[in-house]
């Protein structure tokens, strides 16, 4: 049976499964091996609910559903390959970018197959080809198709087939990278048991690329339920969900492929409707949730609630300074935890002052953005130290000095560098002589 539970957001289509899996482990949970799919990042708070909600679960795991596909593979014997990294993938073609450039292959990357992030912008493209099983073979008659049109375009479609190409045939019989495990998975999961007696639950997903569709119709033929959730509006046919631009518009169209899937493989097909808000008690956010993104012109409600409030300030500065007094005012007068406050943002412009601004009131943050490697301060030392082992230069040294990772201050920093700048010193013979530096200014009479 395939079910797919539908509803806004706020309805409590995730806690229904929760409640669902609950249920299972009550009536028989020696029979029923539970799997819960989820995006990585929502793993752990999804165990950490299921504890709150059950007191302790067992038989249960919570996937991802590429950790999944390696699970069935390991049941059946397709696992024998190690997988290949991210890091591990941009290694592999930043090695193919530069053999294929010294040898003249290139005709459109000829210049970037050098750079600095080339490679790992290569690696997401060929990742989303596989994704989409777009093979070598598929871009070069593609290249052919439009170079009278584009020659341009032909070549660089032309040199993405062949590091396609190149990057399939290295990893071969050697490494697996996620689409292979789905891939591999979909073709052995009819040797799975434990699939047979395996109850499904997916959350987390608006679209399901075509390697997973694959997956997805395998596991929808061989495991005991399967049940999705998808945010949708309950009424199938209200605009939001079949015009192009609606807000579930996706959504609505992964419903309809689930839903082809299920009818391929002759599985009984139910749809659960939740329509009844239980995350937005207050009613300002009730009406924001449905209209936020309408333009019908409808008439305001004259009265609210107290549950909106808008502020507007002279710049940035002034208007995180006010977030700022308002979540000291919560915590203090009406007794939040700082962990039930969370502060969103859509300009990156904002991360530079919410971290001294935070730190000056002295407020406890975590700021959840992904951070460059490269610019770690370990990162950063290692980087420039290993510059300074090929003779000693003013830049690097001073890169060195300010990770923090030294017993000096910024302070006597900024002084030795202008002392440096000032009386021009630099090279290896200076930074190296036993000698303390003695530079003065000599004063004219």
């Amino acid at each position: 049976m395939i079910e797919i539970i539908i509803g806004r957001a706020g309805t409590g289509k995730s806690f229904a499964c929760l409640q669902a899996i609950k249920k299972i482990l009550t009536d028989s949970p020696l029979q029923t091996e539970i799997i819960y799919i989820l995006p990585d990042y929502q793993t752990y708070r999804a165990e950490q609910d299921l504890s709150k909600l059950t007191g302790g679960y067992f038989n249960t795991r919570m996937e991802s559903i590429q950790r999944f596909a390696r699970q069935i593979l390991e049941e059946v014997g397709g696992a024998t390959l190690p997988r290949i990294s991210e890091l591990g993938r941009r290694m592999l073609l930043k090695k193919i970018l530069l053999h294929r450039d010294k040898k003249e292959d290139l005709k459109y990357f000829h210049r970037a197959a050098r750079q600095r992030g080339f490679a790992e912008s290569l690696a997401d493209q060929i990742k989303e080809l596989r994704s989409y099983s777009i093979e070598p073979e598929d871009l070069r008659l593609f290249s052919e198709m439009m170079l009278p049109e584009n020659p341009e375009l032909a070549d660089k479609i032309s040199d993405l087939a062949l590091l396609t190409e190149d990057f399939r045939n290295e990893i071969a019989g050697k490494q697996n990278d996620n689409e292979d495990l789905l891939k591999k998975a979909a073709l052995l999961a009819e040797k799975s048991e434990s699939l047979k007696r395996t109850e499904i639950f997916i959350d987390g997903f608006i679209f399901f690329n075509p390697q997973q569709r694959k997956f997805l119709k395998q596991l929808m033929k061989f495991a005991k339920n399967i049940h999705i959730v998808l945010p949708m509006e309950p009424e199938l046919n209200h605009t939001e969900n079949t015009r192009p631009a609606g807000l579930f518009n996706r959504s609505f169209r992964t419903f309809e492929t689930l839903k082809d899937l299920a009818s391929e493989v002759g599985a009984e097909f139910k749809i659960t409707r939740l329509d009844k808000s239980k995350r937005f008690l207050n009613d300002d956010l009730k009406i924001i949730e449905r209209r936020l993104y309408e333009f019908s012109g409808r008439e305001s409600a004259k009265k609210t609630s107290g549950g909106l409030k808008i502020v507007e300030a002279v710049n940035r500065r002034v208007e995180v300074e006010a977030v700022a007094r308002d979540i000291l005012r919560l915590h203090r007068e009406k007794n939040f935890k700082l962990n039930e406050i969370g502060v969103l943002f859509r300009n990156e412009k904002y991360q530079n002052l919410f971290k001294p601004i935070f730190e000056m009131h002295r407020i406890p943050f975590f700021l959840d953005l992904k951070r460059p490697a490269i610019h770690h301060p370990l990162s950063e030392l290692i980087r420039s130290a290993l510059e300074n082992l090929h003779g000693r230069k003013n830049e690097p040294i001073f890169r060195c000095l300010r990770t923090g990772f030294f017993s000096v201050n910024q302070e006597e920093i900024d002084m030795l560098e202008n002392y440096v700048i000032e009386f021009g010193l630099h090279g290896e013979k200076i930074w190296r002589q036993n000698e303390p530096w003695a530079w003065h200014r000599r004063d004219i009479d």
